[in-house]
């Protein structure tokens, strides 16, 4: 008998089990540090919300590329903000998700950051009290979402 299950309740010695899930990330293909691998990301989601990365190696990125298609997530009922001064609290916890709304006011170039040469580019945004904050965004979120902010302030 097949199990019907959510994500978190999937373990190594699970077996005949089905999840429903939906493809809310497509990341771009990439290739591993040592050239020897294309790979890429995807990040699928449970009716509960949970979330867990998937990845397609090389000939299965073609394979299932039909296949696999982003279908855009409802927009939010409501959105729930979060003032400057309460985001260094909230960032303890890795998984949580923050709401802001600011103006973007500045978008840095891309630069490749520490000894693993990183790239990041760091935006600062400003609230409607005038306050201002530096965020850092890293990998393909400063190449992407970075690019898309960096368009829109031209």
């Amino acid at each position: 008998m097949v199990l019907r299950l959510d994500i978190d309740q999937i373990e190594l010695t699970t077996r005949d089990w089905i999840c429903k899930i939906q493809i809310v990330e497509i990341r771009r293909q990439r290739e591993s540090l040592d050239k020897k691998c294309r790979f890429q990301n995807l990040i699928l989601e449970d009716e509960q919300e949970c979330q867990i990365k998937a990845v397609l190696y090389a000939d299965e990125i073609e394979q299932y590329e039909k296949m696999l298609k982003l279908k855009p997530l409802p927009p939010p009922t409501k959105l729930s903000i979060t003032t400057f001064n309460r985001i260094p609290h909230m960032m303890l916890d890795s998984a949580v998700e923050i709401d802001i709304l600011a103006i973007a006011l500045r978008c840095g170039s891309q630069k490749y950051a520490g000894h693993c040469h990183h790239k990041c580019r760091e935006i600062i945004i400003c609230d409607n009290q005038k306050n201002q904050f530096l965020l850092t965004l890293w990998e393909d979120l400063g190449e992407i979402e970075g690019n898309e902010i960096e368009a829109k302030m031209e």
